[in-house]
Parts: structure tokens; sequence; C-alpha cells
């Protein structure tokens, strides 16, 4: 009998979303916390011996996230398999000008200027991104809060 591999599978549980709105938990650093070195996955299943058994180490580094699209960037933010990935994904989304709506729970960027702008909040049309649907919609005058911006995660 051939050995048994397992493969995690993604699922919508493992979001590093905190009820506050928080992307993921992070240290005084602004990284995600320090993680297991060896991997374990979390919703084992198996799988054939020819399917990778760990995670790509690509998605390690940050540059690699530079390169990616706007759809796997959003599929490594809402099914991510560490925090780290997480927090990587969600800094290249803030980098290309989305923004994180913590009452939402989704991702936001400006479609055009907005027609009104005050220091608490502003109004416009907004790109936002469905994730029930996987697609952008646009929202034609919204209101914008700007205490529901997710604003601790830096920009690199």
């Amino acid at each position: 009998m051939k050995p048994v591999h397992y493969l995690s599978a993604p699922s919508m549980s493992g979001s590093s979303l905190d009820p506050s709105g928080s992307i993921v938990s992070k240290t005084g650093t602004g990284y995600p916390q320090r993680e297991q070195s060896s991997y374990e996955p979390r919703n084992p299943f198996p799988v054939h011996a020819s399917f990778p058994q760990t995670p790509m180490n690509a998605l390690e580094n940050p540059e690699f996230y530079e390169r990616l699209d706007i759809d796997p960037l959003f599929f490594i933010f809402f099914f991510p398999q560490r925090p780290k990935h997480q927090f990587l994904a969600a800094r290249e989304l803030k980098r290309q000008a989305w923004r994180f709506h913590k009452r939402h729970l989704t991702w936001f960027q400006r479609h055009e200027e907005p027609r009104v702008a005050t220091e608490v909040y502003e109004s416009g049309s907004y790109v936002y991104f469905d994730s029930q649907m996987w697609c952008q919609r646009i929202k034609q005058d919204f209101v914008f809060s700007y205490a529901d911006l997710e604003d601790e995660l830096p920009v690199a």
C-alpha cells in the first residue's frame, strides 16, 4: 500500500481577520508573529505523492507578491496558509492603492476622485472586491468613513 500524503485545503475560517477588523495578529514591528518552522497542514487531505507536500517557498519572499495580479493577491489574503502570507498580500494590495474597510471586511479602491472629502470621510465612486462572487464591483455614492479604514499596515 502506498503512503498517504496530506495537503492543506484552503478554508475561509483560516482567515486571520479578527472581530476588530485588524488584518493579522502582529508584533510591535508590524510583522506577523513568528510561526513554527516545520509545516503542519491545517486541514489534512490525502493527495497523490506527486503533489507538493509543503507550501511554495516563494510565498515567503515579499518581492514575489509584487509580481502577482490582483486575483492571486485576494486569494492569498482571503485563504492564507500562514498569517505572514496574508500580511504580505495585504501589504501589496495597499501598495496598489487598495484599502481595507474594517466594517465591511473587504477591499476598496477609488474609482474616481471623491466628490466630497472632509477630515472624517469622503464620498464618491469606489471599486470593491466582492469575495462571495469573486469579482470587482463599483459602488456609487459611497460614504467612506476614515475611522473604518484599516490603517496599521505599513506600506513598503
